[in-house]
């Protein structure tokens, strides 16, 4: 490893630590999301390339990327990191900014947990397992109907009311439940979202130190996921990394990596032919059709697989869902002030979405709910993110509705039961008055 890759993978590793330490100034949820951002990237940045350089995977071989291979894996990666780091860079400038003000807003609603009504939660709990049942049928849904599958489950852990009868027994049963779906789906994001809104629910009761005091049981957690779940994908990364004469460790961490990237996409964004990857129209139609449950957005991840990754991987499956991340996207479309831009507004519409998620207005929380308990939020490029807002509207109009009949229903019973009162106490009147009359 040259002198100059190794100054950058220094500087990323700095900004990582910045993150971290940052991200404790804070509220809660968005000290999470910050932290969790924090290490995704790390892996994606640093660790990856350590990774490559330190193996220089050839053909069939793991993490094997056969235009970096043929450019030459160190003179890619010393083209992608000034770009990353630029990104970073800008990312922790724009937090660095926004930290008074949100330092103050996450004193006024420290350790505030605001349960959600039960009957919300196990509605909307209901409807994501329903989805899933029926996708496991091959009934096709609307991606706004699927949003439910990703965060309800999550809002019911983070916001099942504290202290309540079961309530301990009720969360390990949903717990329960995603890591069911996961092995059955073979899929990681049940497990991320579970492990994500334990996170938070504990940060949010008993602040950073319940954080580092479950942080390495949640990592131990999502590590077993990745190597349990990437075989049951027919991804057998630790037993062919193995076969290659790497040691178990390095084994370990090629499972990880592989499902930690955000380091290819900004590959498939610099052999991009000509910019932007999208026109201006395109992109506001992208983020429109996306934010608003139209059911004619087409998916952004699979956009960047046919119009952008296939410029320089023809034998790319076309209609594979690829998480761009802020930075290729942001290159993809405006070059280095591209990248600056998304990643500025990553800050802000990370910071909004902790906010929401501790609102006492119950439908924007549960609006931001969508958004947080999303992998968008932190391997997603902006268009991704605003794909989530069409299950945001959904599920924030749907708690609103649900909300009024709940408090209608409990207005009419408590007349009904002031009704049968006054009749009661009327009766109870007029039979002391018939017993003092008779008594004369």
């Amino acid at each position: 490893m040259s002198a100059e890759l190794a100054l950058w993978l220094w500087v990323l590793t700095g900004f990582a630590a910045l993150q971290l330490w940052l991200s404790s100034s804070f509220g809660a949820v968005a000290n999470v999301l910050f932290k969790v951002q924090a290490i995704y990237w790390w892996l994606s940045f640093v660790a990856r390339p350590l990774y490559l350089t330190a193996f220089t995977p050839g053909a069939g071989q793991v993490l094997y990327d056969f235009r970096m291979a043929r450019l030459g894996y160190e003179s890619t990666l010393l083209e992608a990191l000034p770009i990353i780091v630029l990104g970073q860079g800008v990312f922790l400038g724009t937090l660095l900014a926004l930290r008074p003000k949100f330092k103050r807003a996450a004193d006024e609603v420290k350790n505030r947990l605001i349960p959600m009504p039960l009957i919300l939660l196990l509605t909307f709990l209901a409807i994501a397992w329903g989805a899933r049942m029926l996708t496991l049928q091959g009934v096709g849904l609307p991606g706004f109907v699927m949003a439910f599958s990703h965060f309800a489950p999550a809002m019911a852990i983070a916001f099942w009311p504290r202290g309540s009868k079961g309530g301990i027994a009720a969360i390990a049963v949903i717990a329960s439940g995603e890591f069911g779906w996961a092995l059955i789906g073979a899929t990681k994001t049940p497990i991320l979202a579970v492990i994500l809104a334990i996170l938070i629910r504990v940060t949010i009761v008993g602040g950073s130190r319940y954080l580092r005091r479950w942080a390495i049981p949640a990592a131990v957690v999502v590590l077993g996921a990745f190597i349990l779940l990437q075989p049951l994908r027919g991804i057998e990364t630790t037993a062919q990394a193995e076969a290659q004469g790497q040691s178990g460790l390095e084994a370990l961490a090629a499972t990880v990596l592989e499902r930690t990237d955000t380091l290819s996409p900004v590959v498939d964004a610099m052999l991009l032919p000509s910019r932007p990857w999208l026109s201006v129209e395109e992109y506001a139609e992208s983020a429109l059709t996306g934010m608003v449950p139209t059911g004619v957005h087409e998916a952004v991840g699979v956009r960047w697989t046919r119009e952008v990754k296939s410029y320089s991987f023809l034998a790319q499956y076309q209609d594979v869902y690829i998480a761009s991340g802020v930075t290729a996207e942001g290159y993809a479309q405006g070059g280095l002030w591209g990248v600056a831009i998304e990643n500025a507004l990553l800050v802000m519409v990370t910071l909004l979405a902790a906010r929401g998620l501790q609102s006492r207005t119950t439908p924007l929380a549960v609006a931001a709910s969508v958004i947080v308990f999303d992998s968008a939020i932190y391997e997603g490029g902006l268009l991704w993110i605003a794909e989530t807002g069409s299950g945001a509207v959904v599920a924030g109009s749907l708690a609103w509705i649900i909300l009024k009949i709940s408090t209608r229903a409990r207005f009419s019973r408590a007349q009904s039961d002031h009704s049968t009162l006054s009749t009661a106490r009327g009766e109870l009147r007029t039979s002391r008055r018939s017993g003092v009359v008779n008594g004369r």
